[in-house]
């Protein structure tokens, strides 16, 4: 029997949450004709791997991958190279879902079938955020990249979405194994480069944990980030694309510097800071594609980077 949705989740030391996530995706996915959960264990020290074996042995649907930690979006690849569904869906192991949320966001893409990503809101303490709009959006490229009020949801995070396997294989979309930070948003523009619309439902159905993610002493984490923009601008033919790819990597470069600025004092990747100087003429010359904290942020930059540290956080 086919499988209609492939469950992917990545496991590290998760031992005080997997079982909870497991829990509220299968309490979920009963509702949804076939499916295949993949745990993947990426190398975790704790009880991570026994529980993921007891789980397995209850459930004939569950998959386990055992690896050596090689970090989240390796182990996420693990998993898509695994995977049968007709559609896919992530889960991080220490956040939950709700138990309509796969008949809420599947039951779309199967009764209109030219609709390429679902994506729903989703509930956070730790995230301040608009309510998104019901909506469905066709030219879905050009509104992520542009990353505007509820166009934000669709470039960010991989988690509140279902994607088409066939999207995924046909164009060869994978994590990029080096990125170590904002891996998603890498994943996910290319995703819509190739798909051609999306419906967004405005109920909050995944449960995200912002407690369990380590944000602290991230710049050098942060500056892998830019190499996303290099990514797309590798599949991109259209000129007009082209340019709004190359100003949202200099936006990335201009935050990832200024991130340095004030957790380090000092800037690490003087690389950028040049290629920034070298690419004035043009980043000037669109800077309203830049927005107006941006364009300040650079010209402070420009003129000294002493600046930028200081006045970067209150701005």
């Amino acid at each position: 029997m086919s499988v209609e949705v492939s469950i992917i989740v990545p496991c590290y030391n998760c031992q005080d949450t997997i079982r909870e996530c497991y829990n509220s995706i299968k309490k979920s996915v009963n509702n949804v004709s076939s499916h295949e959960i993949i745990l993947i264990n990426d190398g975790s020290t704790d009880n991570t791997q026994f529980i993921l074996n007891g789980i397995k042995v209850t459930d004939k649907n569950v998959v386990v991958i055992n690896q050596e930690n090689k970090g989240v979006s390796v182990a996420r690849n693990i998993g898509l190279k695994n995977a049968k569904g007709k559609y896919i869906s992530f889960v991080d192991s220490d956040d939950s879902i709700l138990e309509e949320y796969y008949t809420r966001m599947i039951t779309p893409l199967k009764e209109n079938l030219s609709l390429d990503l679902i994506i729903c809101d989703y509930s956070s303490s730790g995230l301040s955020k608009e309510d998104i709009l019901n909506i469905t959006i066709d030219n879905i490229y050009e509104e992520g990249l542009k990353s505007k009020g509820s166009f934000e949801k669709l470039r960010g995070y991989i988690w509140n979405k279902i994607y088409k396997r066939n999207i995924l294989v046909d164009n060869n979309i994978i994590f990029d194994e080096e990125v170590k930070f904002c891996e998603d948003l890498g994943f996910n523009l290319i995703y819509l480069k190739y798909a051609e619309n999306a419906k967004i439902i405005p109920e909050k159905l995944y449960r995200y944990d912002t407690q369990a993610t380590d944000t602290s002493g991230n710049s050098n984490k942060k500056s892998t980030a830019f190499k996303i923009w290099d990514n797309l601008l590798s599949r991109e033919n259209e000129e007009k694309y082209k340019n709004v790819i190359k100003l949202e990597k200099y936006k990335y470069i201009i935050w990832g510097l200024c991130e340095q600025l004030s957790e380090k004092g000092k800037i690490q990747n003087k690389d950028y800071l040049e290629l920034l100087k070298k690419e004035k003429e043009f980043i000037i010359k669109n800077k309203s594609l830049l927005g107006k904290k941006f364009e300040l942020l650079y010209r402070l930059m420009m003129i000294s980077p002493i600046f930028v540290k200081y006045l970067y956080r209150i701005l």
